[in-house]
């Protein structure tokens, strides 16, 4: 029997959810091209995500965990550069079929590069450090997605 996750697991829980969740977006992405989705649709879908998912787990990244990163402060150049460029190409005015191919490829890199640094390793450190302090990191932080994206293109 499993028993209930604590605030610091639930924390934990919610990083690699984001990620798991970056990766469904770029599954849709290339299924929606793939079956001829019109490109707007996807890029509409893609903003809305950006507002609604990423911005939060960037931000969280951002400001809770990268403080705790062991690694070279070129790798944290490079994932704050993957942050700014996804953001530019999100609320920037571009080409549908170019933004669109640029998202779902830069965001799994970035995913994927992230997943290297193995931030469960980074969050475990932060958490021998803060103890259950480390949910106070968390106050004011809140990703309440108000509203289920309606317009599934994906399973066309």
């Amino acid at each position: 029997m499993m028993g209930t996750l604590t605030r610091a697991e639930a924390i934990q829980d919610e990083f690699i959810s984001g990620h798991k969740d970056g990766l469904k977006l770029c599954d849709h992405i290339h299924i929606g091209i793939k079956n001829g989705i019109q490109h707007e649709r996807i890029f509409q879908y893609c903003q809305w995500y950006y507002l609604n998912h990423i911005e939060y787990q960037f931000e969280l990244e951002e400001k809770i965990i990268f403080p705790f990163l062991d690694t070279d402060e070129s790798q944290i150049k490079k994932i704050l550069s993957d942050h700014r460029k996804i953001k530019r190409i999100v609320k920037g005015k571009v080409n549908f079929t170019k933004a669109i191919n640029q998202i779902e490829e830069l965001l799994e890199q970035h995913i994927r590069f992230e997943n290297k640094l193995n931030f469960n390793k980074i969050y475990a450190s932060a958490y021998q450090l803060f103890g259950s302090d480390i949910t106070k990191l968390f106050f004011g932080y809140n990703n309440v997605c108000e509203k289920e994206w309606e317009d599934k293109f994906w399973l066309e």
